[in-house]
């Protein structure tokens, strides 16, 4: 009886940790897994292409459940995209322009991860990033200019959901620090997903299919972009982007291309906002990645979730 009991308890505890979620320091990155599967990298450290585009704190790569590779970083058409990012075109520290982030001109990030969790289902990790000023900067520019909280949620829902939270505050380190998106009709900005899909992408939600335009679109709190993101896994893969709009500091629309460019939820467009020193600019996104069929009325009720959470 005695042995049988034992081998019961080995058998419980082999079940309540298979395929666990592991973080794993990996160079200048911190890598999750999730059993021997890679789930995304968060880099850490700076990466560049031939010395140009520096950047940090974004996540790249990142897999699909398949396995299949659903970022893209350094691409050729936007050698400053990167994977999972967020980030604005303007910068000024009072009427000084700093930089551009989006181009990963005039600033670096300075990124320290304060703790990170890993569970069997679940995982999170919290970062804290300052936004310097480049050596080059103008006189007059504090060399601290944003402090930047991150707060980074997984979740496994079955063999086919992962839900992904990402929870950012923005703080201001000096007066008169404001942000904006691209100074022209579509004012992209902000949190920003660059997918690596080997066909065109097809956008939907609640609605029904949503045709992208040139400028932002009308299209609610979450976009499902469908796809094929590896040519030896047939299946579609498909992520669901979702935001806060009413949340959101002059949101202006969702940013969406079929190909050779990011998705993104865009806020604050062309007129640039103040960062507070006291009160953090607070967004928050919600990624669903998932293969074969998610129903609308799921995805909505994931949606609902999400806003709930705040």
């Amino acid at each position: 009886m005695r042995l049988t009991l034992f081998m019961l308890s080995l058998i419980t505890l082999s079940g309540a940790t298979a395929q666990p979620f592991e973080f794993r320091q990996e160079l200048d990155a911190l890598s999750l897994y999730y059993g021997e599967q890679p789930c995304f990298a968060y880099q850490t450290g700076t990466l560049a292409y031939n010395d140009a585009y520096p950047r940090s704190n974004y996540l790249h790569p990142v897999y699909g459940l398949s396995g299949a590779l659903l970022t893209q970083d350094f691409p050729e058409d936007h050698r400053h995209h990167r994977g999972i990012f967020w980030t604005w075109h303007q910068l000024y520290a009072g009427k000084v322009r700093v930089g551009d982030p989006w181009l990963c001109e005039g600033i670096r990030w300075e990124v320290t991860v304060t703790g990170k969790q890993a569970q069997r289902k679940r995982a999170g990790l919290q970062a804290v990033v300052y936004w310097l000023a480049a050596a080059d900067a103008p006189p007059g520019v504090p060399d601290t200019l944003v402090r930047e909280d991150v707060r980074l949620y997984v979740r496994q829902k079955g063999k086919d959901i992962r839900i992904l939270d990402f929870d950012i505050q923005l703080t201001a380190m000096a007066p008169g620090i404001r942000i904006g998106g691209s100074e022209d009709a579509k004012g992209y900005s902000g949190f920003s997903v660059r997918l690596n899909t080997t066909n065109p992408l097809t956008f939907s939600n609640a609605s029904g299919e949503i045709t992208p335009k040139a400028t932002a679109v009308e299209a609610g709190g979450w976009v499902r972009a469908s796809g094929s993101f590896n040519a030896r896994l047939p299946e579609q893969t498909a992520v669901v982007m979702m935001c806060e709009p009413q949340q959101l500091p002059q949101f202006q629309g969702w940013i969406l291309r079929k190909q050779n460019s990011m998705q993104n939820p865009a806020f604050p467009g062309a007129t640039a906002i103040e960062l507070s020193e006291r009160e953090p600019l607070r967004f928050r996104n919600r990624l669903i990645l998932h293969r074969g069929e998610l129903k609308d009325k799921k995805v909505e009720r994931l949606y609902r979730q999400f806003l709930r959470k705040r």
